[in-house]
């Protein structure tokens, strides 16, 4: 770094940061650009020129070079005004220096986070998904990301997409990738049209991004097979449970049958239990594979999941104390989960707020975000709490419980087993709760565990539980 970049406090060859998110969107037809920092939950406005300065940040290029290529770009009015911007991003911890790291690019890596080709595929049993058109995935989340070969064959078939400026952005950073991220109308992916994909609608389930054309399908590699099972986050991954059409969660028998770029996570070879202890992952997986095969046809899956926690935290992956678990579970006391209901209200309300101030009143993310602020406030209500604790059985929830055993999904990758499984009995608690309020015209309305779901990913709530310990 020279001395005058440093004076300045920023990279001598800066670029946005990989963590840092540059996003076109169209509110009421009117163009907003944002800069989104999820980590710092922080979503800053920009202007058209602001963000050429930021795309010319691309690791490459010295200040002079930066203005230059502002100026290339019709962007340059004044060299203050770029290192007035750049000086504000780095002091948001926002710029790195050099090169960015390269990402994999999906079309030509072979098989991206599969170390086994071999590796047999288990897909969740006697399931089969079946989209509703209801536009629920295209409308919650902040990137719908796209291959370079995926962005140009879209933008081939609808032409006018060609035409309009920045329709496509980094996915990461600032830096030119393979890897971008479209355009949201009113929260929605460009392409969606009367709650249908329009790429579909042109050339069929293939012309859609990959990560769409696998939707809902979660993949986690355990070391000894590859796990397929559902992320329920959108509510047509549960009313398939009650269609008798639909299609498997995958084809094929191995790893190597999984179509190039589809993203599978590895399962930590010493996998985080409780507090400080691990096991290796084969014993999750006889753990959980043990638990599916012994769960009663009529069982409170919210109880359950919460007992499950107490075993694990007290005797770890023990299949014996976890089954006698099983046959004890008995609804916790809404005493339990005050903790939690206080953290997730605080990010509901600050997430709600976010929302509000610039999108539009069609778009999901402030329908989803005053329904889980509503939600927030009546969890501070000991009634409804224990009224929603009060002893339940129901196919969703028993599905719910089946899919986060079957594919892992205990965000073990930001704390523990035990952690995991309370996690998961909260929200369900929250979707019981969830559902007594007013939800709008939300698409999983009807299923609110789904709405939860892409709530805690989707809007980022899931952070509540970072610091409970």
């Amino acid at each position: 770094m020279s001395g005058d970049d440093q004076s300045r406090g920023f990279p001598h060859r800066p670029r946005l940061d990989e963590q840092a998110f540059l996003r076109r969107h169209l509110v009421d037809g009117e163009e907003k650009l944002v800069l989104h920092h999820p980590a710092a939950r922080e979503v800053v406005e920009i202007t058209p020129e602001q963000l050429e300065h930021l795309l010319a940040c691309d690791g490459t290029r010295d200040l002079g070079g930066i203005h230059l290529a502002a100026a290339q770009r019709g962007a340059y009015r004044r060299a203050s005004a770029i290192d007035e911007l750049l000086a504000e991003v780095a002091g948001r911890g926002l710029l790195a220096d050099g090169i960015a790291p390269s990402h994999p690019d999906l079309e030509r890596q072979a098989r991206p986070g599969v170390s086994a080709p071999e590796r047999p595929l288990e897909p969740l049993p006697d399931y089969h998904f079946r989209c509703d058109g209801n536009g629920g995935c295209c409308t919650t989340y902040a990137s719908i990301p796209f291959t370079g070969d995926e962005r140009r064959r879209a933008q081939g078939m609808v032409p006018e997409a060609a035409q309009a400026p920045r329709f496509f952005l980094p996915l990461f950073g600032s830096a030119d990738s393979e890897l971008s991220s479209v355009t949201l109308v009113n929260g929605a992916c460009a392409f969606l049209s009367e709650g249908r994909c329009g790429l579909h609608r042109e050339a069929g389930a293939d012309a859609k991004p990959r990560g769409c054309r696998t939707y809902p399908a979660t993949f986690v590699d355990d070391g000894t097979a590859v796990r397929v099972s559902v992320g329920v986050e959108c509510a047509c991954a549960l009313t398939s449970l009650d269609s008798s059409e639909g299609a498997p969660l995958v084809a094929g028998n191995t790893a190597a049958d999984l179509p190039w770029g589809i993203r599978v996570v590895e399962l930590p070879t010493a996998v985080p239990v409780a507090g400080d202890r691990v096991a290796p992952r084969g014993e999750l997986r006889r753990f959980t594979a043990s638990l599916l095969a012994a769960l009663p046809a009529d069982i409170d899956a919210l109880a359950v999941l919460w007992r499950l926690a107490a075993s694990v935290e007290r005797a770890g992956l023990d299949v014996e104390a976890a089954l006698q678990g099983l046959a004890e579970a008995e609804p916790p006391a809404a005493g339990a989960f005050t903790l939690r209901a206080l953290a997730f209200g605080t990010a509901a309300r600050d997430k709600q707020k976010s929302a509000e101030e610039w999108r539009s009143e069609q778009d999901r993310t402030v329908i989803l975000a005053r329904w889980m602020g509503d939600t927030a406030r009546a969890l501070e209500e000991p009634a409804r709490v224990a009224a929603a604790l009060e002893p339940r059985s129901s196919a969703a929830e028993r599905f719910y419980l089946r899919s986060i055993l079957h594919g892992y999904q205990l965000r073990i990758s930001h704390g523990t087993v035990a952690q995991g499984l309370a996690d998961r009995a909260f929200r369900l608690l929250v979707a019981r709760v969830a559902a007594e309020v007013p939800r709008g015209a939300d698409p999983s309305r009807d299923q609110p565990i789904a709405a939860v779901e892409a709530a805690m990913r989707g809007l980022g709530l899931d952070d509540y539980a970072s610091g409970l310990g």
